[in-house]
């Protein structure tokens, strides 16, 4: 284990000891009727734009976060770091850590069969709480000098020439040489710049279950994810410190059914009846990529609002936290030249992104639709599959790695 951390629950309000300056400064600035103007603005506090901003602020640039909400904020998120995004992080993360996972377990619906991976010497999965997490990585981007403008609800975006200008919803006004859209599915970057709706999205539902402490201890010990609940989808129990996020997603809705049913139908699979403080949040996960692409002139999208997420886990964490490193490294390498940051972020997205989403897709699609040809290759070859997907999970090898396989099965099984 890397960290050993019992976390307390954060409280709400806002995070005025980090943006004391900057609000003082923007006042004063209205005042004599300038906006505020900046190298980088990132939309989005998540840790997409937290690492983003960690990256230019760290190379001297000028840079602000533009946070909706006022952190710390409670964020809708299965809360599981792969280690494959864990290992790219260079700030301690110990203080938000919840829980550290060797294992993680694959259950069918409806069978008693289930696989689990080997032992790591590394967190496969660590869990955290995304108010905590996301806290603790603006923070370490405003120690090396980015700002942070809270309840700033991005309403209005307009390109002056060489300069982007962002307005919230009360008139407040920024200016930025280059946007950074971390802002999630629902991008308020990617809908006032130009992109169009997503091709696919998947619908999810999630809660926060306080449970007994003989369940506390029965799930403590793996990541789980249950196939076939919904049949076209998965569930998943991700043990937190003190209590279980639980919750269950579709990738290809072919048939209308009721998610809040099948989280009810979910709990009681599982053997919780006893639990409180169960609140249910829905949200929606990017199933592929922006179809215009994810740079628009001075516009760069990165994470869920790029539609990064990864197919087959439905986990779009690790892609927020790369994507958000690339493309701050990229500004960074480019000098603030802006073809030459367009060219170096999309550089990162041709190379580590675009094919290897494009493989996930063709191996979610077998997973999901083809349940029985699924579950026969699982007790065929699980050693092989399960030792595949855990190399992926550590990052030590990619989805693309094994496509000349993976569409040599599919033509024979075509």
């Amino acid at each position: 284990m890397l960290c050993s951390h019992r976390v307390e629950k954060s409280h709400r309000g806002c995070w005025y000891n980090l943006d004391h300056s900057l609000l003082a400064s923007y006042f004063i600035n209205m005042s004599i009727n300038q906006i505020p103007h900046y190298d980088v603005a990132i939309v989005g506090a998540g840790p997409a734009g937290a690492l983003a901003a960690y990256e230019v602020a760290k190379a001297g640039l000028r840079c602000v976060i533009l946070e909706k909400e006022c952190l710390p904020r409670y964020k809708v998120c299965g809360g599981g770091l792969i280690y494959k995004a864990r290992k790219a992080l260079d700030i301690d993360i110990c203080a938000a850590i919840e829980r550290e996972l060797s294992v993680t377990k694959i259950a069918l619906f409806g069978s008693a069969k289930t696989y689990s991976t080997p032992p790591q010497d590394k967190p496969m999965v660590t869990m955290v709480m995304r108010d905590k997490f996301d806290q603790l990585l603006v923070k370490a981007a405003c120690d090396h000098g980015a700002e942070l403008l809270e309840a700033f609800a991005l309403k209005a975006l307009q390109v002056n020439g060489d300069d982007v200008h962002l307005t919230d919803a009360s008139g407040r006004k920024v200016s930025a040489k280059m946007v950074i859209g971390a802002d999630g599915a629902n991008s308020a970057v990617g809908r006032l710049g130009g992109w169009g709706h997503f091709e696919a999205v998947a619908p999810a539902l999630e809660c926060e279950l306080t449970v007994s402490d003989a369940d506390m201890v029965r799930f403590s010990g793996t990541a789980r994810f249950d196939l076939d609940i919904p049949k076209d989808g998965y569930g998943w129990v991700f043990p937190k410190g003190q209590h279980l996020s639980i919750g269950v997603g579709r990738f290809f809705n072919k048939e209308r059914i009721n998610l809040h049913q099948t989280l009810d139908a979910y709990l009681a699979h599982l053997g919780l009846q006893a639990y409180a403080d169960k609140t249910v949040h829905g949200f929606v996960i990017p199933l592929h990529p922006r179809k215009e692409g994810v740079i628009l002139g001075r516009l760069f999208l990165v994470g869920d609002a790029a539609g990064f997420a990864d197919p087959v886990l439905g986990e779009g964490l690790s892609s927020a936290i790369l994507s958000g490193i690339a493309v701050g490294k990229a500004i960074v390498a480019s000098d603030m030249d802006l073809a030459r940051a367009q060219a170096g972020y999309q550089r990162y997205v041709d190379e580590e992104v675009l094919a290897d989403l494009a493989t996930a897709r063709k191996l979610a699609s077998f997973c999901y639709l083809s349940p029985t040809m699924r579950n026969w290759l699982l007790a065929k070859s699980s050693e092989r599959l399960i030792t595949a997907m855990t190399k992926i999970i550590m990052g030590d090898s990619h989805y693309i790695d094994y496509q000349m396989r993976f569409m040599n099965k599919l033509k024979f099984w075509g």
